[in-house]
């Protein structure tokens, strides 16, 4: 899955867009976002689909108020490049769909090694 981030220019001109792959995400990133978000109700929300999109966009919005500090950092670690004069032009929008995400592909690569390391353990 690719994960852009726009930089804007003014309200409707897009200046420069930022662009991972999900998968290329460092585990000091996961442990980042673990302080930043409580991942297991997260988690347990995704799987038993009782997490309403504002219910999510809440947790996130909440997180991204609480740890700007450490947001900003982990954002400037995942796309490589980006700035603090650029972050000031991000979209709030974007910017929660982009932790979103984050976190989801975060939850869903997690749930999937834990998965494998079943399958691994049944063998031996």
């Amino acid at each position: 899955m690719v994960i852009k981030l726009n930089i804007w220019k003014n309200q409707k001109e897009i200046d420069k867009t930022y662009m991972i792959d999900s998968f290329d995400i460092m585990w000091g990133t996961i442990e980042d976002l673990i302080e930043v978000i409580d991942l297991n109700e997260f988690a347990n929300q995704l799987t038993s689909n009782g997490m309403s999109n504002t219910a999510l966009i809440n947790m996130v919005a909440s997180a991204l108020t609480n740890s700007r500090d450490l947001i900003n950092n982990t954002l400037k670690d995942i796309f490589v490049g980006l700035t603090d004069e650029e972050l000031k032009r991000v979209k709030l929008k974007e910017l929660i769909n982009v932790a979103l995400q984050l976190i989801t592909g975060s939850v869903n690569i997690m749930q999937d090694l834990g998965k494998n390391s079943k399958n691994v353990q049944g063998r031996q």
